[in-house]
This record gives C-alpha cells, structure tokens and sequence, in this order.
C-alpha cells in the first residue's frame, strides 16, 4: 500500500493499531453506523490489523463482512485477534483491492475503503465498485485529507453527480448515491 506516513517499513502491531483510523471516535462511527444502518453485507478494503473490520461486527455481529487486504502478516494478525475475542468474519481475502474489485459480483451496504491512499486509485476503486453498490450504500472513506491527491479525489467524488450525500467528517468522508434525495454536502465537526 501506500505505507505510513508516522511509521516506517518495520512496525508493531501496537503502533500500527495506534495510528489506525478505525481507534476511538472513529471506530464508534463504524460500530454505529454498521448498528443504525443494519447493514447485512460490508465491504472493506484495507484490514490491517482488523480493528475496523472489529467495529463493524461489534456493530452487527449477524452482518456478512469480506475484508480484503494484500499484507498477508497484518491479516493474520487480524484473524488470530478475531479468534481470540469470537469475532465471526465471514471472508477474509488476502488480494489486492483491484485483483479482488474486478472479480466481485456481491451487493453492499456498507464499503469502507481505508487502504491504498491515492487519490487517482481510490477514484479507480470508485469505479469497479459501482457494481457493487445499491442506492442506499454508505461508502466511507478513510483518510480524505491524507494528501493533496486523496483531497482532490474526495472533492471529485463529493462533486459527481452518482453521489447525492456527501458529509465530511475531517479524517472520513461518507458519501451515498441516495438518488430519491437533492444533491447535498455537509461538513461536520466530529
């Protein structure tokens, strides 16, 4: 991916959760949002160390939940983390995003993208996944503020007329087609 920015090439586990987008606030979004919208299937593109994919089954533990990451040590660091704490997760797949996009047929409720920070390829995921999403999806973007290019991709896709609701949280962004609701951004202080 596209590594991090506080971190360099040799990490614990501790500091990978630390820096996580999915720790505190953040996560209790995802739980409530995963709760709220009784989401039944949830895709997210980046595990980890699994603390997102965490939030979402901690939210709706009867939700189908397919996390794709292409760091096979963070992902079992995931599953063994899952084990331990009965956390069911229906697919892990160890694949890049693209590899697994271009195959997947399934309907989500939920797609929470928080890996491979690249404005010009998260608007390429954005793409594949039209697929796969229905007019009530959430998609929540994690890190939107990452670059100046992930920056230009989120005002791109807050500015697309697929997407009717867009609300920016500063570090996330969620966006919806929502096609029976007026075109409409909001920026909140989260």
């Amino acid at each position: 991916g596209a590594g991090s920015k506080k971190m360099g090439r040799i990490r614990k586990v501790s500091a990978i959760a630390k820096n996580s987008g999915s720790m505190g606030k953040y996560g209790r979004l995802l739980v409530n949002l995963s709760r709220y919208f009784k989401a039944k299937n949830i895709l997210e593109l980046g595990t980890s160390v699994g603390i997102g994919t965490t939030a979402f089954a901690l939210g709706n533990p009867k939700s189908s939940i397919t996390t794709v990451d292409a760091c096979l040590a963070t992902q079992n660091v995931a599953r063994d983390y899952w084990k331990i704490h009965g956390i069911s997760v229906s697919n892990p797949i160890h694949s890049t995003f693209e590899k697994f996009l271009l195959h997947d047929a399934n309907i989500y409720d939920i797609i929470y993208i928080d890996g491979h920070h690249d404005g010009d390829a998260l608007l390429h995921y954005m793409a594949l996944l039209k697929k796969n999403c229905h007019d009530e999806t959430l998609f929540i973007i994690d890190d939107i503020h990452w670059s100046e290019s992930m920056e230009n991709a989120w005002r791109t896709l807050c500015k697309n007329e697929s997407y009717h609701v867009s609300i920016e949280l500063y570090r996330m962004g969620i966006i919806s087609p929502k096609t029976t609701q007026t075109k409409q951004h909001f920026t909140l202080r989260y």
